[in-house]
């Protein structure tokens, strides 16, 4: 009989991974898989560079140079940049018009486009709608300060869907709920403003590295 060898053993052993979010994960990797054409395309509008297939660095760095946290202009220019790609996407998705203001349509349909197993989004959509619509004219209305030289874009699309994530998240069913415990604790740093995005897939590796610039 052919022995199993204790790494095999301990990957059959090795506990089902836990929720990332407290409901309709399956339908948040869907919209994140649909929309990578769209994200690729803006990503080399904005930077003027192809987006890798996998991630080289943390945070989905550019390839050509590593990322400097202790740059103020590398991470302001970061920043902008994310700010800048979530715009055109908002545009193309249509929860922008291409004059940059709000479009009440648009955000509906996606919002409900990503829900459709979600059926109890639908009736809070309304709500929903009107209170992240709120927030992004709000953040509209104050821009974020840069202290650097950088293109200057509007964060609506960001914080439309920071806030329509929150929103979704805050008010899952206890059916739909997979990890109670879990989800509590991940909620409460919702409400407390530790968590302002979205969480994105895992990188291939299973982990995230940030290279820092050598002298």
């Amino acid at each position: 009989m052919t022995k199993q060898s204790p790494m095999t053993n301990a990957k059959k052993k090795r506990p089902p991974r836990r929720p990332r979010v407290c409901c309709a994960e399956e339908s948040l990797d869907a919209i994140h898989e649909k929309e990578k054409d769209t994200s690729r395309s803006c990503y080399k509008e904005v930077t003027g560079l192809d987006r890798p297939e996998k991630p080289e660095h943390g945070f989905h760095g550019p390839p050509h140079k590593k990322f400097d946290l202790f740059s103020c202009e590398g991470v302001e220019k970061r920043k902008s940049d994310m700010i800048c790609i979530q715009e055109c996407v908002g545009k193309k998705k249509g929860m922008l018009n291409e004059d940059g203001t709000l479009n009440p349509e648009g955000i509906t349909k996606i919002l409900l486009e990503t829900f459709t197993k979600e059926t109890w989004v639908k009736p809070m959509a309304e709500q929903i709608i009107a209170k992240c619509i709120a927030e992004a004219k709000t953040a509209n209305e104050k821009p974020i300060k840069f202290y650097t030289e950088v293109k200057r874009c509007s964060p609506a699309t960001l914080t439309l869907k920071h806030c329509m994530f929150k929103e979704v998240q805050l008010s899952c069913p206890a059916d739909q709920i997979k990890d109670k415990g879990a989800c509590e604790k991940y909620q409460e740093r919702l409400k407390k403003g530790e968590l302002d995005v979205p969480p994105p897939p895992p990188p291939p590796s299973g982990r995230i590295d940030v290279e820092l610039k050598e002298d």
